[in-house]
């Protein structure tokens, strides 16, 4: 087959999140003589809270004088008493020093008033559960008869579920109990565990066509497979997937026609396949055969993390690194304490907990260098993920790598994924990530936090619900489908607001709705079985 009769096959492999582009802000010169990539550690975040136990009476004589206790008026400012008011106040020539410390120059502050008390969260009952009412509560909860659920998500039978934390980590719960997504206490079927196979290592030929095989035992809950090429320039296609009886799950002649629905490209040098990808089909014991075809000359390996563990997971964790290409928005120090940022933050946490997924621990990092501003503004789809595989390869850390850029004014996107699925981390072997634009994250940070959890969701396995013709789905069956007729502009495109009743509202449409009030943060039974089959996500 000729290989430009494939080029094509690369745009499926990309998972974007798609808009009108904003103006980019980045450096315009590129210093010589540079690494091409720095990576700089986080710290962790700065405690700027300054004295812990401030002097809060009169400095001068230390005894009570009536005054207003919710005023400031200290001198442990430094810069005290120097004749200008240092305290970054009203009226402040400077800001050294904390508010109400240098009292003599600046006179008395009036403190802050005190946070209003956050007002305790709602109740959490969902009917999510694929076991939902069944009559018999599966959430793991209180009085529940099993754990096969997360927790609130069988509200027809277990009732509604408590919505406060009691917990941040399995160290506050009783034995034999953990803290899931939710901060509740649940009961556990033991945690998932991954067993580690290289299958393929070999110098492939441009045109050639191998076979990598792996034996599946009747405890394995799911298989990702990892392709790495040498070279991230170097491209190659899963050609069939057959089961162990011989029967072909997927096709790449016949793919409409396939049970497996997948992306079967490399993207920088890289690609993972999931299996199951779907509830349709089962692994059952037995081996399974991969046939690929390599369009270039690279050094090929193949591996497969083979996960076992509970069948209905009750809850599972996932590492996230942030990764900030040099731009002037955010960085690695700064973004662990903007408001913005975290408040985004929050919402993807609360998106992937809603299925029983914890995101954590949270990494920052740097990308600096050459490397920090090519992918601060990057010109196309494959110098961002040429770089972003670069990146997590270097950075060797657990889970999932979310890069942060500035803007890709040439794409018209929100953000990308760099594979479908990518590459699961593992220490010493190529991985990606995904990306999303930070251009947006001040004009709506709820926009930005529901694209960072799309794209994170490509590269776990998920799927667009509907493409935007509207005549392609995932191969889910309970995610909403929005066909070409709800087209009522005429543009042959199903927008966001043309399918608000039609799936629009699932994190993983095609397409957002821009700046309004509708959001993008449902997940449905089927997206969360792929999600927990994925091999970075631990599962209990």
């Amino acid at each position: 087959m000729r290989s430009s009769s494939l080029n094509l096959l690369k745009l499926a492999m990309v998972g974007a999140l798609l808009t009108s582009a904003l103006p980019a802000c980045v450096p315009t010169s590129s210093p010589s003589q540079e690494p091409l990539i720095v990576i700089e550690e986080d710290t962790g975040p700065v405690d700027d809270s300054g004295d812990p136990t401030p002097d809060t009476g009169t400095p001068d004589t230390g005894t009570d004088t009536g005054e207003d206790p919710t005023l400031l008026c200290t001198n442990t400012c430094q810069f005290a008493n120097d004749g200008e008011c240092d305290d970054g106040g009203p009226g402040a020539q400077y800001g050294d020093c904390d508010l109400g410390t240098d009292c003599t120059d600046c006179g008395a502050r009036a403190a802050d008033p005190e946070p209003e008390p956050e007002p305790d969260p709602e109740p959490i009952c969902t009917n999510t559960c694929q076991h939902a009412n069944d009559g018999e509560c599966d959430d793991g909860g209180p009085g529940a008869s099993y754990n096969v659920c997360t927790y609130g998500t069988d509200c027809g039978d277990c009732g509604e579920r408590e919505g406060l934390r009691n917990c941040n980590a399995n160290a506050d719960c009783a034995e034999g109990l953990l803290c899931n997504a939710t901060g509740q206490c649940v009961s556990s079927q033991g945690g998932s565990s991954i067993e580690f196979v290289t299958l393929t290592d070999f110098q492939a030929s441009a045109q050639d066509v191998w076979d990598s095989s792996f034996a599946v035992t009747g405890d394995v809950r799911s298989v990702s497979l990892i392709v790495e090429l040498a070279s991230p320039d170097a491209t190659a296609y899963i050609w069939t997937v057959a089961t162990p009886q011989g029967t072909l799950l997927y096709d790449i002649e016949r793919s409409d026609q396939s049970l497996m629905h997948l992306s079967p490209v490399t993207y920088g040098g890289q690609m993972g396949l999931l299996m199951p990808n779907s509830p349709q089909y089962a692994l059952n014991p037995g081996t399974y055969t991969v046939r690929f075809w390599a369009e270039d000359p690279t050094q090929v390996r193949v591996h497969a993390m083979i996960k076992r563990g509970p069948s209905s997971p009750q809850g599972g964790s996932l590492p996230v690194t942030f990764w900030f290409a040099e731009q002037n928005i955010l960085s690695a120090a700064t973004a662990q304490s903007d408001e913005d940022f975290q408040y985004a933050l929050n919402i993807m946490r609360q998106i992937y907990a809603n299925i029983g997924i914890a995101l954590g621990p949270i990494f920052y990092r740097d990308v600096g260098g050459t490397l920090g501003r090519q992918l601060a503004a990057p010109q196309d789809d494959e110098v961002l993920c040429r770089g972003m595989r670069q990146v997590a390869t270097a950075g060797n850390l657990p889970g999932i790598n979310l890069l942060m850029f500035d803007d890709a004014p040439g794409m018209t996107i929100l953000g990308l994924s760099c594979g479908l699925p990518g590459a699961p981390s593992r220490p010493g072997v190529v991985r990606s990530g995904a990306t999303a634009a930070l251009a947006y994250l001040r004009s709506d940070p709820d926009v930005f936090a529901e694209t960072i959890a799309h794209e994170a969701g490509h590269y776990l396995g998920l799927f667009h619900t509907t493409e935007r013709t509207g005549t392609d789905h995932d191969p889910l069956d309970d995610t909403p489908e929005c066909p070409l007729s709800r087209d009522t502009n005429g543009d042959r495109l199903v927008s966001a607001d043309e399918c608000v009743n039609d799936g629009a509202t699932n994190t993983m449409f095609w397409t957002s709705f821009g700046w309004g009030e509708q959001h993008q943060r449902t997940l449905t039974p089927h997206q969360r079985f792929v999600l927990m089959n994925n091999a970075m996500v631990e599962t209990y």
